[in-house]
């Protein structure tokens, strides 16, 4: 009789354990989700530099950077000047961050101005668009 007795303790230990760690499992599931977490529902985040309205000599040429992030991945980069189009696609569909550098040459612009603006989406067609920025050209 003194093994069945020691085969239930060593069940009843078991068990326990056993319900402890269900528990403590049950218990880690009920804490909030990780920032960030979730379906991905905003457009990529942009950025434009110059990103204000500036002056330059109609000298050289203007380098507009655009640079673009998003967890769902970027799938098209643009700088839009009024009247024409720089697009840069597509960009990698693995890519989360895209930098692209456009550059504008300046001197058939010589004493005039234009503007410009980014646009932004990702692979679930979201889009972002950056507010214009106008260049005067001396």
């Amino acid at each position: 009789m003194v093994r069945n007795r020691a085969g239930r303790g060593l069940f009843r230990t078991s068990r326990a354990l056993l319900l402890a760690a269900a528990a403590a499992g049950c218990k880690e599931n009920l804490n909030a989700p990780p920032p960030g977490g979730g379906p991905d529902v905003s457009g990529p985040e942009l950025a434009v530099r110059p990103g204000r309205d500036t002056t330059v000599d109609s000298v050289g040429t203007l380098t507009v950077s655009v640079a673009a992030s998003d967890r769902s991945n970027i799938r098209e980069l643009e700088l839009v000047l009024i009247g024409a189009a720089f697009a840069f696609n597509p960009v990698n569909p693995a890519d989360t961050f895209a930098l692209v550098n456009f550059p504008i040459a300046l001197g058939p612009l010589k004493h005039s101005s234009f503007q410009y603006y980014a646009r932004a989406k990702d692979v679930l067609d979201h889009e972002t668009v950056t507010d214009s920025v106008i260049v005067t050209v001396r």
